[in-house]
């Protein structure tokens, strides 16, 4: 506006002054300034939906996960470093004083809090594959079998990688994600309970059939969460239909199995995690 009339507006360049010449432009757009921050707003919340709803495309669910703990580890940074120069200034006129109290501490526990971090965006922004990811994982599983990935296994990995639009990064993603999950922590359902005659897949999905999507696993979890708090205790986890085969001491053996954290109730992240690293073994079985 100010631009538009050269000046701050007064009374004299008071748009509705008859006596004023006023641009055209600003008499249209004038009207619309207040609905600049509303669709400000509104363009950002259909981006971050976009990105949500395509979260099982091109990793961008990781990237989401990287770009908000970065921004918040550096936004409470800043806060946290201003607060404590602006308070050692006002008490001992030295405000490089609280800056070093601050800053130190960030650099020393960066690790841990990134870490914390991480978990934290896990939790409101769960991991997902896509259907590419998944049948490099499967492949991935099938050469890792005998805990030795060789030189002609590994460039069929690549030639996998390569086909799907895999990018180096998101390979060795993959693979450390699939070691953390699978080999470091001995968890294999369908290894356990493959031979005891119940469809694994049913457990998360209802379809029972792969690919298990995140809305078919998040919908599965929701049937179970009975008390919709967002987290399956024991009973309503052994009250699911696909597991009425298995006797009760399997249903706790197996809760505990998903149950990485031993918190005594599964979250959404370790329901989706079991869902997946199972997919993927079951995949890897049948080839």
């Amino acid at each position: 506006m100010i631009g538009l009339l050269g000046e701050a507006p007064t009374l004299r360049t008071n748009p509705f002054n008859q006596g004023q010449d006023i641009p055209r432009l600003l008499i249209l757009l004038a009207p619309l300034m207040p609905t600049a921050v509303v669709l400000a707003a509104l363009f950002e919340g259909l981006v971050f939906t976009y990105a949500v709803v395509k979260n099982d495309m091109f990793g961008i669910d990781e990237r989401l996960r990287k770009a908000f703990i970065t921004a918040t580890f550096a936004g409470l940074g800043a806060i946290l470093f201003l607060i404590g120069t602006e308070l050692m200034e006002s008490v001992f006129d030295q405000g490089w004083i609280g800056g070093v109290i601050i800053g130190i501490p960030l650099i020393v526990m960066r690790r841990p809090i990134v870490s914390l971090l991480s978990q934290f965006s896990s939790v409101i922004m769960p991991e997902s594959h896509t259907n590419e990811e998944l049948g490099y994982l499967e492949l991935y599983a099938m050469t890792k079998a005998d805990g030795i990935i060789t030189k002609s296994e590994r460039i069929l990995l690549d030639l996998q990688a390569k086909s799907h639009g895999l990018t180096r990064e998101r390979m060795t993603y993959l693979e450390n994600w699939y070691d953390s999950e699978s080999t470091s922590s001995e968890f294999s359902l369908s290894n356990q309970y493959g031979s005891s005659g119940i469809n694994l897949l049913s457990v998360f999905g209802k379809s029972g059939l792969v690919p298990l999507s995140i809305d078919e696993i998040r919908n599965s979890f929701a049937d179970l969460d009975e008390n919709n708090d967002l987290v399956l205790s024991r009973d309503e986890f052994s009250a699911a239909p696909a597991l009425s085969s298995l006797s009760e001491q399997q249903k706790n053996e197996m809760f505990d199995m998903i149950d990485q954290n031993s918190d005594g109730v599964i979250q959404f992240t370790e329901f989706l995690k079991a869902a997946q690293m199972t997919e993927a073994e079951l995949l890897a079985s049948e080839e």
